[in-house]
């Protein structure tokens, strides 16, 4: 299988082509998903790997542990960091308009004809599933990452243990985040490369 365009040298004709491409996925995943950065992440892996094939699944996760290490919400950083990736300025300009621009728009419009409507019983249960939905689209990614990631011992000693932290022990989650990353250095604890 040839390298996927991720890690192509893009002309610039091409990477404002990929671009544009690039800002109509992140709009669709913008617009079609509901439940924050984690929820979109098996939504990001269709479009970029499977559909699209613009990284393979080790750069996917790649992108996306750097984004879960940047500040800021999760779908914002990982569009713009693998726009970056992909094609620089352009590509992380697309990245971050394409997912935040939905959400904008949407608030702007819907908002208000909701927040009239909030106490009717039908759109609680809509948003009661909705965010059964979510839980659903969470536990997914964390199957998907912890499939690919976890890969012996110490690295599921150490996942549990942040996890131990954090719910136990009530830990900060930045904290408990940053400790984790820091010995997973010093100790050398590896990413699985299935």
């Amino acid at each position: 299988m040839s390298e996927p365009a991720a890690i192509v040298s893009l002309r610039q004709s091409a990477r404002l082509r990929y671009s544009l491409a690039f800002f109509a996925t992140q709009f669709k995943v913008g617009l079609l998903t509901l439940g924050g950065g984690v929820a979109m992440i098996p939504f990001f892996r269709r479009e970029i790997v499977a559909r699209h094939q613009w990284a393979t699944e080790e750069q996917f996760l790649e992108t996306l542990t750097t984004a879960l290490a940047v500040p800021g919400p999760l779908a914002v950083s990982f569009s713009t960091v693998f726009g970056w990736r992909t094609a620089g300025l352009p590509g992380a300009i697309a990245g971050f308009l394409g997912v935040v621009t939905p959400s904008i728009a949407l608030v702007a419009i819907v908002a208000m004809p909701l927040q009239a409507h909030r106490n009717n019983p039908l759109l609680a249960a809509f948003l009661q599933g909705a965010g059964l939905g979510v839980v659903g689209l969470v536990t997914y990614t964390a199957l998907l990452l912890g499939r690919r990631l976890l890969s012996g011992a110490p690295a599921m000693l150490l996942s549990v243990a942040m996890l131990v932290a954090i719910i136990g022990f009530s830990v900060h989650p930045l904290i408990a985040f940053l400790c984790t990353c820091v010995i997973a250095t010093v100790f050398d604890v590896r990413f699985s490369k299935n």
